[in-house]
């Protein structure tokens, strides 16, 4: 494989992987508290709640919605962060 090929293989691993995260983290926090396997994910919820339900939390409604709200400000902290320094480095 050419060297200028590799970001394709390396990018759809990479992209792999973060899907996995959740899981990996639930796994991980379920193991340590002993919850016991991870419950199935609900596709007509939303990624907040499922994220809530693997953990063990999807019954409390407040921390549901305190999960989606961290969430949201997580990512519009990060979009914040990497639009100045793509904008510093375009100048």
């Amino acid at each position: 494989m050419n060297k200028k090929d590799y970001w394709g293989p390396t990018f759809e691993d990479s992209m792999d992987i973060i899907a996995k995260l959740p899981n990996i983290a639930a796994r991980i926090y379920r193991n340590v508290y002993g919850l016991g396997k991870l419950p199935a994910i609900d596709s007509a919820k939303d990624y907040s709640w499922n994220l809530a339900h693997l953990l063990g939390f999807s019954e409390n409604p407040a921390f549901v919605e305190l999960l989606r709200l961290y969430l949201t400000i997580h990512r519009s902290v990060e979009l914040a962060l990497f639009l100045v320094f793509h904008s510093s480095c375009i100048q």
